[in-house]
């Protein structure tokens, strides 16, 4: 296992030289010292071995291509490619033109690593930080998927790579859509003593903060007091309950895990 190590940030690696062999991709953020500590995995092992370092030259330059809506892309991040200093990962950058209030859906899978996705505002050869979304696993397995509404128009850049240094080359797919306007359908009825079973599903309306929901409505009198409780083994529950439906809710309360472990 070889780390390098300095202030800004550290990476390591267990067995991406092959075999029981390590290897570490490091872009320098700076000009300076750096430490490579070379050691071994568990507290059993001991040898000899060797260390020895190559000059790749300088970095690519990134440079985001065009993806129009509805389009899928199909892509590969490999040792040409761009890769961030804070965790060694390639990745490509795609450029579109967002509108105000549309919703969009990007989409990366791959066969061959663990997907990462960010979206937001072009920085200096990567998304910007502030204001970006990002995700790693959507639904089963490790492909990724971001649903968001733009709240101003113009240009958007789309990160697209490895969620780790170990595993981070190989064949990918990109795929961007445009989503309907949210419509909220009739909250279905819940009496008190009922347990009804519901399903998020991505044609479900969408929050602010491009979640998923579902609406119901309880028949309540003045001074009764009651429990509310939301369970679910796919995904950290979120409860809230107010007046008024669809784009109208006022929120009065809210619990993300008052029930135990991730349910509300």
């Amino acid at each position: 296992r070889a780390s390098l190590t300095m202030a800004e940030t550290a990476i390591s690696d267990d067995d991406s030289g092959g075999e029981l062999n390590a290897r570490v991709l490091f872009v320098a953020p700076r000009t300076g010292a750096f430490t490579i500590r070379a050691g071994t995995v568990g507290t059993e092992t001991a040898g000899a071995y060797t260390v020895s370092i190559a000059d790749l030259g300088p970095a690519p330059k990134a440079s985001a291509r065009d993806i129009a809506v509805g389009q899928t892309v199909n892509g590969r991040l490999e040792a040409a490619d761009p890769a961030l200093s804070e965790d060694g990962t390639f990745y490509d950058l795609y450029a579109f033109e967002a509108r105000a209030g549309q919703r969009y859906a990007i989409e990366m899978n791959s066969l061959d690593f663990d997907t990462f996705l960010m979206v937001g505002a072009p920085g200096d050869g990567d998304v910007a930080q502030e204001g970006s979304k990002s995700n790693d696993d959507f639904g089963d397995g490790s492909n990724s998927r971001v649903v968001f509404t733009a709240t101003e128009g113009g240009t958007r850049w789309i990160r697209a790579n490895a969620l780790s240094a170990e595993d981070t080359e190989g064949a990918y797919a990109l795929t961007l859509t445009e989503l309907p306007p949210v419509q909220w359908p009739a909250p279905r009825a819940i009496a008190v003593g009922q347990t009804l079973d519901g399903t998020l599903t991505v044609d479900d309306p969408a929050l602010e903060d491009d979640s998923f929901a579902d609406e119901y409505v309880l028949r309540g009198r003045r001074g009764q007091t009651v429990t509310i409780d939301m369970k679910s083994e796919a995904f950290d529950s979120f409860l809230s309950i107010g007046t008024g439906t669809g784009t109208g809710f006022q929120q009065s309360a809210t619990d993300d895990d008052s029930g135990g472990g991730l349910n509300a």
